[in-house]
């Protein structure tokens, strides 16, 4: 029993066609891995950059906190002298 020429033909050309999607997967995976690589790898190198620059930022910001606690902390200690010596003067 022979097979029909056209749907062999019809077979082989469905099979082409697969073949050339699955072959455009591979290398659409391929081109997407090689981009995941080199995003990781610029990740890794950035990110003890920004470290160092998130504990600069915490020290900035402790130390303007601290700063501005002394500040604060004398502006009451005069207020509270002042007020003292004219409580005292008063009475």
């Amino acid at each position: 029993m022979s097979e029909d020429p056209y749907i062999s033909t019809v077979k082989e050309a469905l099979i082409a066609e697969i073949l050339g999607d699955v072959n455009t997967a591979l290398t659409t995976t391929a081109d997407l891995m090689e981009k995941l690589a080199q995003t990781e790898k610029s990740m890794l190198e950035t990110a003890p950059t920004l470290m160092v620059a998130g504990d600069n930022y915490r020290m900035a910001i402790t130390g303007f906190t601290e700063e501005a606690k002394e500040d604060l902390t004398d502006h009451i200690e005069n207020k509270l002298k002042t007020e003292t010596k004219l409580s005292i003067t008063e009475y």
